[in-house]
């Protein structure tokens, strides 16, 4: 499994671990954690533990104290790189320009804007460009600068089961239960207007009821989801993503 940068505290943990014998699940249950915390940590994905994680984990691995300090300064260090390197937004970089989709950005932006719409899905078939327009909308949002925007890709979710897991890795939340997930998305909101953004959720509906209870305790929440069909978390906005073929054949038959 891949680990985080040497020297890192992913790197540091994963050494630690595995000189005390321990496999990831292991020192995940002596902590108190979930598995998806430590693999998260070891792998660099999560590069801002809380200190009370730290000092979990340094219990598990019953470390020295001049060890455990050791590890809390590396977690700090992590801390302060993280926050100076992602200035509060991590997304996927955009590498071409998007043609062909002015009204989709100009409508899905304003609909964006109104405070009743709390989630809308872009719905399309595979490889029609949902991604790329929700990036697109991404990106103008965080340059804004007034809204946090959080990413999840799940293309690679593949059990429902592990949704709220890879939320709460995105938000820096992954410590503790499934079950107290909404409690801690609402800390790390603040009451700050938040727009979560998740990719590819067909083949993981069954955990999208996860997505209702996240909005209903975080009212700063806004999700903008992309799915070949819509969400299964009761009303929402939902916008059909049509290929540029058609898109061009609509827009010649009204200039007619």
């Amino acid at each position: 499994m891949r680990s985080g940068a040497p020297g890192s505290f992913g790197a540091q943990l994963k050494a630690l671990r595995e000189a005390a014998g321990f496999t990831q699940e292991e020192l995940a249950t002596i902590a108190g954690l979930s598995v998806h915390a430590v693999s998260a940590l070891e792998r660099g994905q999560r590069r801002r533990p809380h200190a009370e994680t730290v000092r979990a984990l340094s219990t598990a691995l019953d470390l020295p104290p001049a060890a455990r300090d050791a590890l809390l300064r590396v977690a700090r260090t992590s801390d302060r790189d993280a926050a100076a390197g992602s200035g509060g937004v991590v997304l996927p970089h955009v590498m071409t320009p998007l043609v062909g989709r002015d009204a989709d950005v100009s409508a899905l932006t304003g609909w964006l804007d109104d405070p009743a719409a709390r989630t809308i899905t872009l719905v399309g078939t595979g490889g029609v460009g949902k991604t790329r327009l929700a990036l697109e909308i991404a990106h103008a949002v965080a340059e804004d600068r007034k809204t946090r925007v959080v990413f999840v890709g799940l293309a690679s979710t593949r059990d429902a089961a592990f949704v709220a897991g890879t939320i709460a890795e995105a938000f820096g939340a992954a410590d503790g239960a499934d079950a107290d997930l909404p409690r801690r998305v609402r800390a790390a909101c603040e009451g700050r207007p938040t727009l979560l953004v998740l990719d590819n959720c067909e083949h993981v509906l069954d955990g999208m009821p996860v997505v209702a209870s996240l909005l209903a305790a975080a009212p700063s929440l806004r999700v903008l989801a992309t799915s070949r069909t819509p969400l299964r978390i009761g009303e929402h906005g939902i916008w059909h993503v049509r290929p540029l073929g058609e898109l061009d054949l609509l827009g010649e038959r009204l200039r007619r």
